[in-house]
Order: C-alpha cells, then structure tokens, then sequence
C-alpha cells in the first residue's frame, strides 16, 4: 500500500471517529456525543421509534458506508464523498447550532470532522494526480503524455 492510499485510509477513519466525538447540548443540563447517543439508540430502548428520523437514520448510513468503504481493497470516491456528506449534513448542522448559541464546546468539536474530511479531500486529489502520471503509456514504442495528449520521443 503506498502513502496517499494510507493517508486516504487514515482520513476515512478519523472521519468516522471524529464524528463521534462531536458534542451538542440542548435544553437544561442535556449534553452528549454522538457516539454517546448512538450507544444510546442502539443497546438502549429507543432504537424502534427513534431510527427512522432522518437526522439520525442518515447519518448513522453514512457511518456505515464509511466503514464498509475503510475495509474495501480500493474505496470507492464515489462511496467515501455519499458518507462525507451524509455525516457532515448532520455536522454542518451542529456547527450552525454552535454558532447562533455561541458555544465555543459545540464548536471545536466539529474542527477534527471537518479536519478529516480536508485531509480525505487533500489525499484523494493527490492520489488523482499521481494516477494521471501513471496512465503515461507506451503507443506504438512511444510515450504519450496523459496531460495533453503529446507524443514523446524517447
């Protein structure tokens, strides 16, 4: 496995970790995670009525996209961008929350999400580059460059 294809692993998993760790807080004296709250509605008794709103079900879908996409040989970009933004729908929300409530907890516990998803975004674009370089192939004994279609003699 070579670097960017470990930095794209690396980014997918602290995509999926960073959002549980995201913090919200409503009402009085009600806070959680959001891994706090999925443990909750998972092993806890509400998961019946409580897993068909879509604030919850599409989310906890692109988590599992992601993991199923983390343990894939090659991860579908396609698959790995649905999970990013079903995840960052519900974080880009929280982050709004934190902003008009002025709570700078809500906030920093949004940056390591967002964080992740810059650095899948800066991997996978590096790995887009480094992919057209290596399409360069051998027609008729000579190179032809990918980038603007030039034959080069060797």
């Amino acid at each position: 496995m070579d670097r960017t294809s470990t930095r794209i692993r690396v980014a997918i998993a602290g995509l999926v970790l960073s959002f549980l760790f995201c913090y919200l807080e409503w009402g009085k004296d009600q806070s959680g995670f959001f891994g706090q709250m999925e443990y909750d509605l998972i092993f806890g008794n509400k998961l019946s009525s409580s897993i068909t709103h879509p604030l919850i079900f599409l989310p906890l879908a692109g988590e599992l996209l992601l993991l199923y996409v983390l343990f894939q040989k090659h991860p579908n970009k396609k698959l790995v961008w649905t999970g990013i933004l079903l995840l960052g729908t519900l974080v880009g929300i929280v982050l709004l929350v934190g902003f008009l409530a002025g709570n700078p907890k809500i906030i920093v516990s949004t940056l390591p999400f967002l964080t992740a998803a810059v650095m899948y975004f800066l991997a996978s674009r590096k790995q887009g580059v480094y992919q057209l370089r290596a399409r360069e192939s051998k027609v008729n004994g000579r190179n032809v460059s990918s980038d603007c279609g030039v034959l080069v003699n060797q």
